[in-house]
Parts: structure tokens; C-alpha cells; sequence
């Protein structure tokens, strides 16, 4: 399992009956499918069902594309009570709610160990049965006393987790014949279970903790992306089993609680801290109609961007069908990429197949102050940035809602873009798409080459961050170039820079390449490009580091190292003819986060070559003055000659043979037709 503040496995269990009903669900391993849907979206053994999918139903910070902070808020942490309320979201209007999947974060504290048997048991009560001022008045139990959970799921708290002090992501993923809460609001009673005794797990007792988390958003909760919930929340502080009720929030022994950070960087409001699950269930999700409901966007020919402006009015939404007649999949290298490039104001993007599974969103991945347009990217990589601030086209997103498919088949897909400017989007199952801001013209582009699929334009280079040396020289002499430790998101591979001034050529010049895990802990690859985008090597992490050495066989150069995650066995996805047509392409596809990487490239050589530059006159040409003014350097004559300081070349040996004379001449001669010395 992977530290991970953003899972990258789903999870389920499911109750059956509108009265009490207990149901206890064992974790997922880490790397199965997020839930158990067949190809068309129809999920078994359910059956009876057309057009269904199982999909995120309520999400308070899990996914859609934030960047949660975690706490574990100390060792009282064992039980927490929270509102849970499906809108705006596909549970919004339904009268029967079908649990399939839970999401939440486990924890091992550090020096105490597991003990089996222990469950999160989850309670959901209806709405009228729970006060935060207390059911009976302030100072009584929040909860009613007579009153009975609608559903309780107990989770298998998951064995053998690293006892980091870190978050990692749990899944419980199971689907029975039925599991039905009825329409309404509820207030979820989440308390860890001692394994030993059948009892809530005291704060004496620190096995485990549940999770806590808050986001960089600025609105009145920002950590919901499907669905609400309350700033206020209900902790056991003091392990009588029971909620006290306050008229307000308050620190120290009030068990009515509001936690907050401070405002981030560029907001304005705290920044509410709440417990942290995700619930998948299944939704209806008819597509809409293309041609009425939403607008056909007819793509252009191969490699040629389409667009389209439209006017979205605030809190709006936008519906495009876009079909593609030809898989934008890395094996054929095939792509396709969307943006909101030129539009007026920030717009995000939401992409969902037919059965109104969401395939990916993104708001703020292109260009524009604060990264204002949007963008995806399918298939194989990787083309230059729109512009300033935004991001390559590197195929990044794919299709991994059945299966795995590295970018997207042939077919319709729908296309929402919702304003972004007044807040996160929330984008969910069931074709569900909500924006928030003033909208504006949204200016919809798409390129791709998923008609005739023509090879992709020529590629660009990663946008990476460039080594040097010890002494800041570059290219780098021994002991050679290490990276500052950085935090590894999950799915965003980090990529880094170094120039090779001599071959690791079988005669004592050695390169090694390696990427450590400053926990020792994590699992993920390390991928080397030449200057061509080409793959000449790879490296999977054993015991947190990766590394690749050359005795010989790389020549001197620019070379690429990109690193990414691997999750559950899965190794980043490069193209399929990586060694000759690589196109520096590399998805990482794990989302785990956390883990600070270090990369080095260690050389053993004390010095470099001198640079062979047959601009000797340095007038910013190379041409036949450069070939007359090594002649009079021969001779004797330094007055243009402006290749001073370069050791074995200011006394005009261009060629480093030890000698000046005219084969000196001839070198610069060469170099000058491109043939170096």
C-alpha cells in the first residue's frame, strides 16, 4: 500500500433493508478494480438494471483533482460524527441509494501494533435524529437515544499498514444483492473497534487513528467535491461512547467541534477540516442526446485543432458529443487532446463515456494566470504547452474506469465544461457536472489524429528541472549531479535534466542513474530518455531506490529521467516503440502521494572535454573567416582569435593533439561542415 492522500483504489459494501441492517466488508488489496462493472457500465450481480454504473455518489476530498492535507488530529481521534448530504451530486434527487463502494485513509501509529479483528464501524443515521446542539438540549447526546442507524457497514480495518505516522489509502469493495438507505440526509457515525474487547477503541489504546483533511479551496467547505456536509462535527473526546452536545463549536473538551486551518495562499477563509471518505453507488445515467441536448463538435482532420466558443452563462453548463472514429491509444499512437484555451474566463472540463461514467476532469491544467484554461490529454504524448503556466500535452489521462485502456477507444464520448472561477467544480457519475462562477465564452479546442491516425507532430521535450554539477558546472564532473529531495505527486511524473560530457565507454568512464525514497518504502520507476525522446534504460525501486549504471554503451549527450509511481505491479505506461519512437512519453498511473525523491546522476570522470566550437573568432558564425583566423593563430597570430581560457584550445591546438600546426586548421575546417574533432 502507498502513502496516498488521493487513493488509487475504490471500495464497496452494501445493507440491504430500510431498518437496521449490519453488514461487515474486508479491505480490498491495493491495485483491484475501483468496483465490479462490466464493459457496458451495467454492474453484477445487480442485473435488472439499464443504463446503471456505479460511480462516486459523495466525496469530501478523496478525489476529483485537490490537493487534500492530512492529520490525523491526535490519538482522541477514534470516533467522529459528520453530515452527509448527497447533493449536488447523482444521489440528488433519487428515492433509493444503492451503497457499492466505500474510500477512506487507515493509519498505523507509530510504535504500537496491529490488532486483528478491529473494524471502523460506520452508522448512518437519519437526519431528524441527530442535533449538534445536543438531541435533548444542550449537554445530552447528540445522537437521539432511541433513535436506530438506517445502515451499519463494519469495515476490516486493514492489517499490516507501515507504521509511519502517514495516511494510506483503504478500499472495501463488495456488492451484494442489495443495499439500500432510503432518500434523505444523514449524519454518519464513523468509530474504530477494538478488535480484543468489541468496544470503541479509546484514545489509551493508539493502534489506529481515522483521518482527518482539508484543501487550499476558499468557499465555505471546500473539501466536498460530490455532495455536503456540515463545517461542524461531532468528536468523542473523551471515550464515553457518547456526543455531547454545545451551542457552538469549541476547542479543548467540547465534543462539538470545527477545525480549521488557516487560509491558504491567495484565499480568504479557514479552511474546515472534516473526516475523510468517499461512497461509490449506483446512479441512472441516460447520455444526452447529441444534436439536441448536447452539441455534435465535429474534430478536424488529422493533427488540425478544432474549436468552438459558446457562451456560458454563470453556474452554467456546456455539452459537446465528440467521436472519434479511431482509438487515441498509445499502442498506435494514437491521441487526443482537449482545452479551454482563449476563452475569457476559467472553465473546466469533464469527459464521460456513454454510461455516464466519468473517464477524467481537470480545471486549471492549461494556461493563463493561476493556470485559468483547462485541458486533457488521451493517447500517446507529448506535445508543447499552449502557453505560459499551462501544461505539456503529455497523455496523462486514460481510460481506466474498465479495464485499462491507455487513452481512448473509438466512440462518443460527452464533454462538459462548467465554470471555475468562483470555486472547485464537481464532476461525478451519472453525467454529473456543477461549476461555479460568473462563466463567460468558453473557447472549446480539440486536436487529434483519431481519424486516419497520421503520425502525432514532432515532440517536445519534457519541461524539466536541469542538474549540475557540485560546483554548478554543466555539464557535471565527479562526483556528478543530485536533485533537491521533491515531493512525488501521485500520477504527475517528476522529470529531470543532465548533460554528459563523455561517453560511458567500457574504459574506466562510468554513469549511474538513481532515484531514492527518502522513507526507503515507496515503489516506482525511474525512465531514461536521450535528447531524441527515446527510452535507453528503466529501473523499478526495490527497498526505495532505483538505479541504473553504464560501464559503457551511452554516449556523451542530454538525457532524460523521469519517475513515476508504480501501483499494484503497474509500471508507468511509455510508447510501445519506446526505444525508436519514445517521444519522451511516460503516464504514471498509481496514485499515491507523498514520498520525496532524490535523483542523482553520478559520474566518476574529473574533467570534461573541451567544447568543440569552430566559431574561433566569436562572431556568432561559423564559416570560412573561423578557418582564416586558425591559419593566423598558427601562425602566431591571436588578435581574433577569442577561444581563450579553453584549456588545450587558447594556444590554438583546436584539435587537442598536442601540437599546432595545420591539421589544427583542417579540424576547424570540419567542425565548421559539422564534424568535430
Amino acid at each position: 500500500m502507498k502513502k496516498s492522500l488521493v487513493l488509487a483504489v475504490l471500495a464497496g459494501s452494501c445493507a440491504s433493508a430500510m431498518a437496521q441492517n449490519v453488514v461487515t466488508v474486508t479491505p480490498e488489496p491495493i491495485g483491484q478494480q475501483r468496483y465490479k462493472v462490466a464493459a457496458d457500465g451495467s454492474i453484477t450481480p445487480m442485473g435488472g438494471y439499464d443504463n446503471r454504473l456505479s460511480a462516486v455518489v459523495w466525496n469530501n476530498g478523496l478525489f476529483g483533482g485537490v490537493n487534500v492535507a492530512g492529520s490525523t488530529l491526535g490519538a482522541f481521534h477514534k470516533r467522529h460524527l459528520m453530515k452527509v448530504t448527497w447533493a449536488p451530486g447523482p444521489w440528488a434527487t433519487l428515492a433509493l441509494h444503492q451503497i457499492d463502494g466505500i474510500d477512506g485513509i487507515g493509519y498505523g501509529t507509530p510504535g504500537w501494533t496491529d490488532v486483528p479483528n478491529s473494524t471502523i464501524r460506520l452508522s448512518f443515521y437519519a437526519e431528524s435524529d441527530v442535533s449538534l446542539d445536543g438531541f435533548g438540549g444542550v449537554g445530552t447526546s447528540m445522537i437521539n437515544p432511541s433513535g436506530t442507524p438506517a445502515v451499519t457497514i463494519n469495515l476490516a480495518y486493514p492489517q499490516g499498514l507501515p507504521r509511519t505516522g502517514s495516511g494510506y489509502g483503504v478500499g472495501w469493495d463488495i456488492i451484494p444483492a442489495a443495499a439500500d438507505l432510503p432518500a434523505g440526509s444523514y449524519w454518519l457515525d464513523a468509530a474504530i473497534i477494538d478488535g480484543s474487547t468489541g468496544n470503541p477503541m479509546p484514545s489509551t489504546a493508539d493502534h489506529y487513528r481515522l483521518w482527518g483533511g482539508t484543501t487550499s479551496g476558499d468557499a465555505v467547505n471546500p473539501c466536498y467535491q460530490v455532495g455536503t456536509g456540515s463545517n461542524d462535527m461531532g468528536y468523542d473526546r473523551n471515550d464515553d461512547g457518547v456526543y455531547t452536545g454545545a451551542a457552538a463549536p469549541g476547542s479543548a473538551t467540547l465534543e462539538r467541534t470545527r477545525y480549521q486551518f488557516g487560509p491558504a495562499a491567495g484565499q480568504t477563509n479557514n479552511r474546515p477540516l472534516t473526516g475523510i471518505w468517499a461512497f461509490f453507488g449506483e446512479v441512472s445515467a441516460p447520455a444526452p442526446v447529441c444534436g439536441t441536448e448536447a452539441e455534435v463538435f465535429p474534430v478536424g482532420a488529422d493533427n488540425v485543432i478544432a474549436s468552438d466558443t459558446s457562451a456560458i452563462g454563470a453556474n452554467g453548463v456546456k455539452i459537446y458529443c465528440v467521436t472519434i472514429t479511431a482509438d487515441a491509444i498509445d499502442e498506435n499512437y494514437g491521441y487526443i487532446n482537449i482545452d479551454t484555451e482563449g476563452s475569457d474566463n476559467a472553465f473546466a472540463l469533464g469527459l464521460f463515456d456513454s454510461t455516464g461514467t466519468l473517464i477524467a476532469s481537470n480545471d486549471g491544467g492549461g494556461s493563463g494566470v493561476l493556470g485559468s484554461n483547462s485541458q486533457l490529454t488521451f493517447g500517446i504524448g507529448r506535445l508543447a504547452a499552449a502557453g505560459a503556466g499551462g501544461r505539456q500535452y503529455d497523455g496523462r489521462h486514460y481510460n481506466g474506469t474498465a479495464g485499462l485502456v491507455k487513452g481512448l477507444l473509438a466512440g462518443t464520448y460527452y464533454l462538459y465544461v462548467v465554470p471555475s472561477d468562483g470555486g472547485a467544480p464537481a464532476f461525478g457519475g451519472g453525467f454529473t457536472a456543477s461549476g461555479t462562477g460568473a462563466g463567460g465564452n468558453a473557447n472549446v479546442r480539440i486536436q487529434t489524429n483519431a481519424t486516419n491516425l497520421t503520425a502525432p507532430p514532432a515532440a517536445a521535450a519534457p519541461e524539466a528541472t536541469h542538474l549540475v554539477g557540485q560546483a554548478l558546472e554543466d555539464p557535471p564532473v565527479a562526483p556528478g549531479a543530485v536533485s533537491s529531495g521533491t515531493v512525488m505527486a501521485g500520477g504527475e511524473p517528476l522529470w529531470f535534466s543532465v548533460n554528459l560530457c563523455r561517453d560511458a565507454d567500457g574504459s574506466g568512464n562510468d554513469v549511474t542513474f538513481q532515484v531514492q525514497d527518502g522513507a526507503n518504502t515507496a515503489t516506482f520507476g525511474a525512465y531514461i530518455f536521450n535528447s531524441a525522446g527515446n527510452l535507453v534504460a528503466t529501473a523499478q525501486s526495490a527497498a526505495g531506490l532505483a538505479s541504473v549504471n553504464f560501464t559503457g554503451g551511452l554516449p556523451a549527450g542530454l538525457y532524460y529521467v523521469g519517475v513515476t509511481y508504480n501501483g499494484g505491479g503497474a509500471q508507468g505506461d511509455v510508447a510501445p516503440n519506446a526505444a525508436t519512437n519514445g517521444r519522451w512519453h511516460l503516464r504514471g498511473r498509481n496514485l499515491s502521494s507523498g514520498y520525496t525523491m532524490t535523483t542523482s546522476i553520478l559520474v566518476n570522470w574529473a574533467d570534461c572535454p573541451a567544447a568543440c566550437d569552430p566559431d574561433v573568432n566569436c562572431d556568432g558564425s561559423a564559416n570560412g573567416v573561423d578557418v582564416e583566423v586558425q591559419e593566423l593563430a598558427v601562425g602566431g597570430d591571436f588578435t581574433d582569435y577569442c577561444q581563450i581560457g579553453i584549456p588545450n584550445v587558447d594556444d590554438g591546438d583546436f584539435n587537442r593533439d598536442g601540437a599546432v600546426n595545420g591539421t589544427d586548421v583542417e579540424a576547424v575546417e570540419n567542425a565548421v561542415g559539422g564534424v568535430c574533432p
